[in-house]
């Protein structure tokens, strides 16, 4: 497998998960994903999003590319960036994120031009 594609399909994943409108008070669609997944997981999922949602008012920061996903990327991957960086650390590892980063920026650019905003 093309690691840049394989960067790109786990951005385009972490969107899906967590798209821009985790910022509604409301329960999303992303968090209705997971949540059918596992309701367990699906509840913790919400709780773990609350204070993005506090902090973001809806089509605020959030709605803007490179920013809001950027706050999106860090909160979702912040785990797996350390522990890559641990393990093997490597110029390509930085590379690789971007394109995680990449990925997300493409999926969350469709949201906001179905939105309207783009």
């Amino acid at each position: 497998v093309q690691p840049i594609a394989l960067g790109m399909a786990v951005g385009a994943w972490g969107a899906a998960l967590a798209g821009p409108d985790m910022d509604l008070h409301v329960n999303t669609e992303d968090r209705q994903r997971v949540w059918r997944y596992n309701k367990i997981l699906g509840t913790l999922w919400g709780w773990y999003w609350k204070p993005y949602d506090w902090l973001n008012g809806h089509r605020g920061r959030s709605h803007n590319i490179p920013a809001g996903t950027f706050d999106r990327f860090v909160l979702l991957f912040w785990l797996p960036v350390l522990a890559s960086c641990y393990v093997a650390p490597s110029w390509w590892l930085v590379a690789w994120w971007l394109m995680v980063f990449v990925g997300q920026c493409c999926v969350d650019a469709v949201h906001l031009w179905l939105d309207g905003l783009m």
